[in-house]
């Protein structure tokens, strides 16, 4: 399960550029207690049927280092599964990205799963399991406000999970609701 995986075998990289296991801070642990109330919600059919979370807060907290755990687990475990990694500029979305692409190299061998194509800081796709994580920036997708001209991102895709950074400097946050949330299962 997710937590056994993160205390074992999803390392990161910590504030003293050490890589050791991930260990739960107390927000995080409070943000693992959030999404699991949301799945148990959802499970008893007290909401949709998936879980989608907002969270509002302070810098250097790790919910970005569990949002791309979690991604990871996910996608390295279960086929047919894609993802969506994205912030607002380039630097910030491939950094995001890199923690990912560093959990996966550093499984041990026989954890990993055939990763058959790999595009730095932009798509790592697992094709014998058909899984995919791509990352975008706000600032190289197309679109408008409501009504006009739709934002690309998602667009002709299916993301159960998606990680989105930073959004309060997308330069056009009106693709998540126009052109993201319809490619939410």
């Amino acid at each position: 399960d997710y937590p056994y995986f993160a205390g074992r075998y999803c390392k990161i990289k910590t504030k003293s550029q050490e890589l050791l296991p991930l260990t739960f801070t107390y927000v995080q642990q409070l943000l693992m207690k959030k999404i699991a109330e949301a799945e148990m919600a959802a499970l008893s059919g007290k909401t949709g049927d998936g879980v989608l979370l907002s969270v509002l807060k302070a810098r250097q907290l790790g919910v970005s280092t569990i949002s791309e755990s979690i991604i990871s687990h996910r996608v390295f475990f279960y086929g047919n599964t894609s993802a969506l990694i994205a912030a607002d500029i380039d630097e910030r979305s491939s950094h995001l990205f890199g923690m990912t692409a560093r959990i996966y190299d550093n499984l041990p061998w026989w954890m990993r799963p055939e990763r058959t194509s790999f595009v730095k800081g932009r798509q790592m796709y697992f094709g014998p399991q058909d899984s995919i994580i791509t990352v975008m920036a706000s600032k190289n997708m197309q679109g408008g406000d409501s009504g006009s001209n739709k934002g690309s991102v998602g667009t002709g895709q299916t993301y159960p999970l998606a990680h989105l950074s930073e959004l309060a400097l997308w330069e056009n946050p009106y693709q998540i609701d126009d052109a993201l949330m319809p490619s939410i299962p």
